[in-house]
């Protein structure tokens, strides 16, 4: 009698243990609030090869803010206009700047009240491809923010009395932080170094990767004449080494067909099998812009090209910049456009002229395609990179301006290149084993382990 008493109340402490337990668990499901979607910054979410996330945030409401931008080029020109359309600022754009403002330094009280004028109307003055244009504003205590944009040399029409004298003015506005410097090209950055300008903070924003809006008659007929993409290279006859690349072609018969200056931009480019691009100034602006728009680019080595001027002297164009062909592999990279390492994986590299036309002939259509796809993506990154630099740059990004500034520790034409520093290491490290045994350093080099 008393063991079934046992059980049965052992049994009723079970159920009621296990009743309990299932009563705190509903009640824990339904206390507990869903977790929130993962949230991301709408300005830097750059994830290409990963799975499509949503961006789920609340953007921050920005005033409307007036840009005025003074541009020569249209690559600089179309890129400024995509930001003012998705960014949606107002944007003044022209590309001759107001003749009474070139008086303003004689002291004229009109011209000096249009440049307070604008200095109080505008937010931002961008002032691409002729920095000279800004010299008014950097001189005048302008409450809008300057930015040079250095898509050519800093001193580009500046009369040669002057260049000193701007240079100074540039020197000291640097050093105040009176300007903001954006350099898509790294070839200003050390000529302007070379010639005693020091730019050490700056914004670094690669060129534009849109595609201008091109319109006039040729264009319209190049365009509408479909060429064979299978079979005919686009190809240019301005400079002397390109009517060495046309000799090449008729002595190999490949099939081209010669462009006109006004060539349509990429929309045209991009319809032929490929292009073969010579360098003829080390920052061209039409390189990012037609690797990002669908066009094949073939490229020389940077030995091929430095035999090319070794034996055909003061005839390659060059730019003035014939100079820079003279230097070694690391700094060369730095300063031409088509050997970035950023770059070297969306053109292809020829090392002589048998060698391009091996290359182009094994380009099928298949390979065309797949090599298409992988611009495209380098495209969808690029623009999205550009455009978060300049959403923060204008005020329109949730990140701190300071936090896209690249400073560099030494000016970038006194920076060592990759192989000095190695050499130093290999140096020091001589000299570390040589007082650890007491006797003379060897010449032996050492691996770096750091590199």
């Amino acid at each position: 009698m008393a063991r079934m008493v046992y059980t049965s109340k052992f049994k009723r402490l079970i159920i009621y243990v296990i009743s309990l337990f299932i009563i705190c668990k509903l009640f824990s499901k339904l206390s507990v609030k869903k977790k929130e979607p993962e949230k991301f910054k709408p300005d830097i979410n750059l994830n290409l090869y990963g799975p499509k996330r949503e961006l789920n945030f609340t953007p921050k409401m920005k005033k409307r803010k007036n840009v005025f931008h003074f541009a020569t080029q249209i690559n600089p020109k179309t890129e400024i206009k995509e930001y003012a359309r998705n960014f949606k600022f107002t944007l003044t754009q022209v590309e001759r700047m107001d003749k009474n403002i070139k008086i303003c330094e004689n002291g004229n009280k009109n011209c000096n009240a249009k440049v307070e004028e604008m200095c109080n109307s505008y937010d931002f003055l961008i002032f691409s491809d002729i920095l000279y244009e800004a010299r008014p504003f950097i001189k005048a205590n302008c409450k809008a923010k300057i930015i040079l944009h250095l898509t050519r040399p800093f001193d580009d029409f500046v009369p040669e009395d002057d260049k000193k004298n701007f240079t100074n003015l540039l020197r000291k506005a640097l050093s105040t932080e009176k300007v903001t410097v954006v350099v898509p090209y790294r070839a200003y950055l050390y000529d302007a170094c070379e010639r005693g300008l020091d730019i050490t903070k700056y914004v670094n924003i690669q060129a534009s990767p849109f595609s201008p809006n091109i319109k006039n008659s040729y264009v319209q007929i190049l365009t509408e004449s479909n060429p064979n993409t299978n079979q005919t290279v686009a190809v240019f006859n301005r400079y002397f080494q390109e009517k060495l690349l046309i000799d090449a072609f008729q002595k190999y018969g490949i099939k081209y067909e010669i462009l006109d200056f006004e060539y349509g931009g990429p929309k045209v480019l991009s319809k032929y099998k490929a292009i073969v691009h010579l360098p003829y100034t080390p920052a061209p602006n039409s390189l990012m812009e037609n690797i990002c728009n669908g066009v094949m680019i073939f490229v020389p080595t940077r030995e091929f090209l430095q035999e090319l001027h070794s034996k055909y002297s003061n005839k390659i164009e060059m730019s003035n910049f014939n100079r820079y062909l003279d230097l070694r592999k690391d700094q060369m990279s730095m300063i031409y456009e088509c050997f970035d390492p950023y770059i070297a994986p969306y053109v292809t590299y020829f090392s002589n002229w048998k060698n391009l036309v091996t290359k182009l002939n094994n380009l099928s259509t298949v390979r065309r395609k797949i090599m298409k796809k992988r611009n495209k993506e380098f495209s969808i990154y690029q623009r999205q990179e550009n455009s978060y630099y300049w959403k923060t740059l204008l005020g329109y990004g949730n990140e701190n301006i300071q936090s896209i500034f690249h400073i560099d520790e030494l000016p970038y034409c006194k920076m060592k290149t990759k192989e000095e520093r190695a050499n130093l290491r290999n140096k020091q490290r001589r000299i570390e084993i040589a007082a650890r045994k007491k006797k003379k350093p060897s010449n032996k080099k050492f691996d770096n382990q750091f590199s």
